[in-house]
């Protein structure tokens, strides 16, 4: 009764915590992969423009901590969860969310540890790895990750994600009221692909400060 070729078509969500524009915010995104569908191996999320986080902050949690999960709780910025299984009651899975430096070729990344451990079975900490860049023409937040799949030989059979960039006064709106989207690449463990996009609207721009500056000045001589 098996199909041709097994589906792939997870379901993208996203939430925030304030819909003011320029306000700090919090930022959830969510994954869900329905049973009999293929299992995702790799992601590429693009944030709406403009939503960014105040990196100076944070104190970046750097290598060899970010590469064994065990940055200093400084460098928390939120919360992820991954559940696993099939059927309507999968079992989840909880670990921090560790901004750190440099990784993958990109100038930041993220440090996810999530302990394996359900009842009496343990198989110790889970890590995985995300690249944080900026497209340098649009602006834009891009995290790339290769999600583990299966570790110390027990597949990982991934039924949603959720992550949750939540940590106090660091992420924040953007200031464009305009129609907006999250972008996201998906990948399966066969090689299909997937793309989804999800809105992200923010309201109240009238209500945003406008005092722009300007001043020129040169050390060129003014004469002709």
């Amino acid at each position: 009764g098996c199909p041709a070729a097994l589906p792939f078509a997870l379901g993208q969500s996203t939430a925030e915590s304030s819909p003011n524009a320029g306000a700090y915010t919090s930022y959830t995104f969510n994954l869900a992969r329905p049973d009999g569908n293929q299992y995702l191996s790799h992601l590429k999320t693009v944030l709406p423009a403009g939503l960014v986080g105040a990196i100076p902050s944070v104190p970046l949690c750097g290598e060899p901590q970010a590469a064994s999960g065990s940055c200093a709780a400084s460098s928390k910025i939120g919360t992820a969860t991954a559940s696993v299984g099939s059927g309507s009651d999968p079992y989840p899975f909880t670990g921090p969310v560790f901004l750190t430096g440099p990784y993958g070729g990109s100038p930041y990344g993220l440090s996810i540890p999530i302990n394996a451990a359900a009842g009496p079975f343990t198989l110790g900490t889970v890590l995985t790895r995300v690249a944080i860049n900026v497209d340098p023409h649009t602006g834009r937040v891009i995290a790339d990750s290769a999600l583990p799949t299966i570790f110390k030989g027990i597949p990982l059979r991934l039924k949603s994600l959720s992550v949750a960039i939540n940590r106090p006064n660091f992420l924040f709106n953007p200031t464009n009221c305009g129609p907006l989207t999250t972008d996201t690449s998906l990948t399966s463990t066969f090689g299909a692909g997937q793309s989804v996009a999800t809105p992200f609207v923010v309201g109240k721009c009238n209500a945003l400060a406008f005092k722009p500056m300007f001043k020129v000045s040169t050390i060129a001589k003014t004469t002709k």
